[in-house]
């Protein structure tokens, strides 16, 4: 089941799972407690099925032999004592690694990565579009796979290196068309399948990873 506090004085309100298996209601507006709990009751069904999906969730980092992504193949996490991180087609950690420190290292792991990869990847295909940004970073975000602002500042998620490396290269190409076209229209998609005619197959790959990140609680 789920539990919620209030007050008498109550916003309109947005609801979010959590890692925790927890549900989070976030008020907005003031509103009237009879409607707040109207929406909940009404939304039982929904948050106790993602409550239960998310507490049997299996988490593939929990050690010897579990696997991660990286660029489109998967690596098996090996318990070493002499060294830690990616070696021959492996990802090692030591003996006492809990999950938790697993995290740690592999998250420092991929946003590395990803700095070196995504930043020769997006100076390529800047040459190439004639496109430039203003600033270039690597972001925690879990709803996107890269952004690009009104003032050209292109972000990408770390989690991206997960992706293969043409896969990459869409998402670089995406953003980069942004600079020029601002919303998804037309002449958007006609500037991205010029130098990424494939673009459709990519994006199929990327919700396929997207759901798999969060079936299997990819990091």
């Amino acid at each position: 089941m789920f539990t919620t506090e209030f007050s008498m004085l109550l916003t309109v309100f947005e609801m979010f799972c959590l890692d925790e298996a927890e549900v989070e209601t976030v008020l907005l507006f003031v509103v009237e407690v009879s409607l707040f709990l109207l929406f909940i009751f009404e939304k039982e069904k929904w948050i106790n099925e993602k409550l239960e999906l998310m507490r049997n969730r299996k988490s593939v980092l929990i050690g010897n032999g579990s696997k991660i992504l990286y660029l489109g193949k998967e690596y098996e996490i090996v318990v070493s004592e002499s060294k830690e991180g990616m070696y021959d087609d492996k990802f090692f950690v030591h003996p006492s690694s809990d999950e938790r420190y697993v995290y740690i290292v592999l998250e420092k792991f991929y946003k590395q990565k990803a700095k070196e990869i995504i930043a020769e990847r997006l100076h390529k295909y800047e040459q190439i579009m004639g496109l430039y940004s203003t600033k270039f970073g690597i972001t925690s975000a879990n709803t996107r796979w890269g952004s690009c602002s009104g003032k050209n500042s292109i972000n990408f998620t770390w989690k991206l290196v997960m992706a293969d490396i043409d896969v990459i290269d869409y998402v670089v190409v995406h953003e980069i068309a942004h600079i020029k076209e601002k919303n998804h229209g037309k002449n958007f998609w006609n500037l991205v399948c010029k130098y990424y005619p494939n673009y459709k197959s990519a994006r199929v790959y990327l919700r396929n990873l997207s759901a798999r990140i969060q079936q299997d609680n990819w990091i």
